[in-house]
C-alpha cells in the first residue's frame, strides 16, 4: 500500500488539504471575466455553509462525502494536468490506457482519502469562516498568482499558493503550492519510487487497492 509519510509535517498537510477543498470546490456563478482570486473567495463560504448543514449525515454514510466532493471538485481543478504533472517524466512512455487510468485512480485517491481526514479531523461547527486569507494576486505571469495565507488554530499561519490557467474559458487549479512545497510533485516523488520498485502497472495496481480500502473504512 502507497504510505503517506514521504513528509514531516504530513499530517498538517492533510489538515491544509481539507481546507483548500472546503476553499475551491463548490460551483460559484462566475463571469469568465473574473479574476480566480474572487471566484475562489466566494465559494470557500458556501462550501462551509453545505458541509455543516449535510455533516450528520456525511458522518453515518461517509460514502456520500466521497460523491459530493467528487462532484464539486470536477468543475474546480483540471485534473487531466496535475495528473500528467504527478506522473512527471513516465507520463510521456505511459500507453493511454494507462494515463486513463492513473488519473482515474489519482483522482479517487485524492477524494477518498481528504475526504474521510475532512470527517475525521475537522469539527465544521467550530471552523473560523476567516480560517481562508486571500493576499494580494502575484503579476499575472507568476505560475502561481492565487495568493491564501490559512490559520489553523494552535498552528502559525501557513501560506498556500494555487497554480491555476484556463481550461475551455474557465479557470481551474492544477498544482497547489504549501509553505513552498509543490503537492504534486510532492506526490511524483512517491510515485516515481513506486514505479521504480513495481513498474507502472504495479504502482496502478496499488493505487486501486488503497482506494478500495478507503471505500472499506
Amino acid at each position: 500500500m502507497l504510505k503517506h509519510s514521504y513528509h514531516a509535517r504530513l499530517s498538517l498537510w492533510h489538515l491544509v488539504l481539507v481546507v483548500i477543498i472546503l476553499a475551491v470546490t463548490l460551483p460559484a456563478i462566475a463571469r469568465p471575466d473574473d479574476p480566480p482570486r474572487q471566484i475562489l473567495e466566494r465559494t470557500s463560504a458556501r462550501m462551509l455553509s453545505a458541509l455543516q448543514t449535510y455533516r450528520p449525515l456525511l458522518q453515518d454514510v461517509p460514502r456520500y462525502l466521497f460523491i459530493l466532493v467528487n462532484e464539486l471538485l470536477a468543475p474546480r481543478v483540471d485534473m487531466d494536468t496535475a495528473a500528467r504533472l504527478a506522473l512527471g517524466r513516465h507520463w510521456r512512455t505511459a500507453t493511454p490506457e494507462q494515463r486513463r487510468r492513473f488519473t482515474s485512480e489519482f483522482r479517487t485517491l485524492l477524494v477518498r482519502y481528504y475526504s474521510l481526514t475532512l470527517l475525521e479531523h475537522v469539527d465544521l461547527q467550530k471552523f473560523p469562516a476567516d480560517v481562508i486569507e486571500f493576499l494580494p494576486a502575484r503579476r499575472a505571469a507568476s505560475r502561481y498568482p492565487v495568493r491564501s495565507r490559512i490559520h489553523i488554530p494552535h498552528h502559525q499561519p501557513i501560506e498556500v499558493d494555487y497554480a491555476v490557467h484556463r481550461v475551455a474559458g474557465e479557470w481551474k487549479i492544477y498544482d497547489i503550492r504549501i509553505d513552498g512545497v509543490s503537492l504534486v510533485s510532492s506526490y511524483r516523488a512517491v510515485f516515481s519510487g513506486e514505479i521504480h520498485r513495481h513498474g507502472l502497472d504495479g504502482l496502478l495496481n496499488r493505487l486501486a487497492e488503497q482506494n478500495r480500502r478507503l471505500l472499506a473504512v
